[in-house]
């Protein structure tokens, strides 16, 4: 199976209210941050020509 996991974090730079993403220096924590994964799983007997 194929998959992926993305982390997100939603800090916004004080002076220019604009979202920080990678450059947020908390982002070296793994606790910090929101993470989604992604997971691709095989077509089952239902998948396939309609």
């Amino acid at each position: 199976m194929k998959g992926s996991t993305h982390r997100r974090c939603y800090c916004r730079d004080p002076e220019t209210g604009k979202p920080l993403g990678k450059n947020c220096p908390k982002l070296s924590s793994r606790k910090h941050g929101s993470y989604s994964i992604r997971q691709e799983l095989p077509p089952t007997e239902d998948d396939g020509v309609p």
